[in-house]
């Protein structure tokens, strides 16, 4: 029986595809294509997509400056106002709780009474300057444009506040009696950011906005009661 004829296995030679070729050396104008108009890369391999690489030309980036501009525009003004207005509140504050503080010590010592005024408060008070011939601002809605330290006694703080003391005395012992301060939480001119604060002969403080019905100072007929308008935008309890 004849030997079956011995048939070689034919060698058989894979020719790498041409996109794998061009994978690795892609044309300069197929990388710097228009953005706006991308090529068609469907046909490269799967491995070769990752080395495409888009990026951005001077358009997108002027277009991208634009907007950060016009965001900025709206948003920076509103977060420094923001900023402002917590460190007033904090300044005003922490006045308002040493005014308490200096008023319970004077009470305790037996010097309150209806003949006790604002500046007697000072002593207590841990105040850098004391100032008789400075101006600072008045409260919202005042008649005066600024509050001149020679009529109010003025006490300047290490946060930056001043204190006003008015001239007018406690008036009595009711209720109703109070002493007036006035607190520029930046002791500067010109934004009328001042607030008026009322410490009431038992001790508690209120501004104009929270003023007890019939309220006097130095046992006069004003201010009578609340005024919404007298109290600056950037406080709150």
């Amino acid at each position: 029986m004849p030997h079956p004829e011995i048939v070689k296995p034919r060698r058989v030679i894979r020719y790498k595809p041409v996109a794998d070729l061009l994978c690795f050396n892609l044309p300069e104008a197929i990388l710097m294509a228009d953005r706006k108009s991308p090529p068609d890369f469907g046909w490269l391999p799967t491995g070769c997509h990752k080395r495409v690489i888009a990026g951005f030309n001077l358009a997108d980036l002027l277009i991208s400056l634009a907007i950060l501009g016009v965001i900025a525009t709206f948003t920076i003004p509103k977060i420094v106002i923001s900023q402002q207005n917590t460190s007033y509140k904090a300044n005003a504050k922490q006045l308002i709780g040493a005014l308490a503080t200096a008023y319970q010590q004077h009470k305790f010592l037996g010097r309150a009474s209806a003949s006790t005024r604002p500046s007697d408060l000072f002593q207590y008070l841990n105040h850098i300057k004391y100032d008789t011939t400075s101006y600072i601002d008045v409260y919202p809605n005042s008649g005066a444009a600024s509050s001149h330290c020679a009529a109010r006694p003025c006490a300047f703080f290490s946060n930056g506040a001043a204190l006003a003391a008015d001239w007018s005395t406690l008036g009595g012992t009711g209720t109703t009696n109070a002493m007036m301060f006035y607190i520029d939480p930046d002791s500067q001119l010109g934004s009328r950011n001042t607030i008026a604060v009322f410490v009431y002969c038992d001790g508690s403080i209120r501004e104009f906005s929270s003023l007890l019905p019939g309220t006097v100072v130095g046992g006069g007929g004003w201010p009578g009661g609340p005024s919404l308008g007298a109290k600056p935008n950037w406080f709150s309890w």
